[in-house]
């Protein structure tokens, strides 16, 4: 007993706390590069549901699993991602999966992929969809009609802000297409107060907001709702300018020692002709004084997705700036099994065959780890 209290203490003078886990697949890969990876606080506690490894040309694999209690159908969950850098193609071969269970069962599924790409950009160059865009088209249909490319900036704007303004007006910047100029245009939004907090919001996004919240009544009115009111929104305004959806929001954070406006600027489109942003800041003015803040940017961050590709997309990366991430789902299975293998298709990496070995999924059952209060 007296052992046992010992053990506690020294578990909370660390900050740390016993947990049991249980009901879990455990992955594993046969290769020397293969490494286990714990499923919260960014790898470093929980159950060991995860595994990376290495493959040519600094391709790397993380393979997680998890359970959902959503439905009934596909309790336990997979997903597999493969990320690439700049300058390396990808093929799978087919866009078939095949799951090898315990009784000797295989099933055999056509599977879609997700495609994520990112890089950092100069504000004043051009901005091209193949640039960044790895996937443009395949044998059956031109993928760049559902390939989206994004620029986003953050802002954080922290001087002489003393008091949290009611309103205020952005200026967006003009964007240059083709022969073309879309010329700035102005937002304005409404401070819509989260204690000290605030997100600013235009009257369409604030109407879209209280119906969310008077559907919640009349569909649920057992509960409060408060939270759709309470909760800070994604986005605070939207913009469509001809083939570019602008979207972000601005918030205010009232801190101890300061205080601060945080911006978001997100520029959709899938054009892929070269376009360019016209401006290199963004005005943002307080309608209470007038006063306006001028933010400067310089670099962005560039995004490429697509949400439902064959997996055998050729993923033509070699003249991009981007590093490439796919990501794979599938279900397990709602019947827990002690071992399951996934086994993926042949791989081509610039132009050479990687054949996968399996990946085992083994069930467990109870297991006792070490984890931190709080990550």
């Amino acid at each position: 007993m007296r052992l046992i209290f010992l053990l506690l203490i020294a578990f909370l003078l660390s900050s740390c706390v016993p947990n049991f886990y249980g009901g879990y697949y455990k992955p594993s890969y046969a290769d020397k590069t293969a490494k286990e990876v714990l499923a919260y606080c960014g790898g470093q506690a929980g159950p060991p549901s995860g595994v990376t490894f290495e493959l040519p040309s600094n391709v790397t694999v993380n393979v997680k699993t998890r359970k959902t209690y959503k439905s009934a159908e596909d309790d336990y969950r997979y997903e597999i991602i493969l990320k690439a850098p700049s300058g390396v193609d990808l093929r799978f071969l087919s866009d078939t999966i095949t799951l090898n269970y315990p009784d000797r069962q295989t099933l055999q599924e056509n599977t879609t992929m997700r495609m994520h790409a990112s890089g950092k950009v100069k504000i004043d160059t051009p901005l091209q969809f193949e640039q960044f865009c790895p996937v443009v088209k395949n044998s059956m249909t031109t993928l760049s009609e559902s390939t989206f490319m994004s620029v986003e900036f953050w802002f954080k704007e922290e001087h002489n802000l003393t008091e949290k303004p009611a309103s205020v007006e952005m200026v967006l910047p003009p964007i240059e297409y083709k022969d073309s100029v879309y010329p700035s245009s102005s937002i304005v939004m409404k401070a819509h107060s989260l204690g000290k907090n605030a997100d600013y919001l235009t009257e369409a996004i604030e109407s879209k907001k209280l119906h969310r919240y008077n559907e919640c009544r009349r569909l649920t009115p057992h509960l409060s709702c408060k939270n759709i009111l309470e909760t800070m929104e994604n986005k605070g305004f939207e913009k469509q300018v001809g083939d570019f959806d602008i979207f972000g929001r601005v918030n205010w954070r009232q801190w101890s020692t300061n205080n601060e406006l945080n911006i978001l600027l997100k520029i959709k489109t899938n054009v892929t002709e070269p376009w360019r942003i016209g401006a290199k800041n963004i005005r943002l003015k307080n309608l209470s004084d007038n006063s306006t803040i001028t933010t400067d940017f310089i670099f962005g961050n560039v995004y490429c997705q697509n949400n439902s590709l064959p997996l055998s997309t050729p993923i033509n990366n070699k003249e991009t700036n981007s590093t490439v991430t796919l990501v794979i789902e599938g279900g397990i299975g709602s019947t827990p099994n002690k071992e399951v293998e996934i086994l993926l298709p042949e791989l081509f990496i610039n132009k050479k065959v990687y054949k996968f070995k399996p990946i085992r999924l083994e069930l467990r059952t109870f297991d006792v780890g070490i984890d931190p209060f709080n990550c």
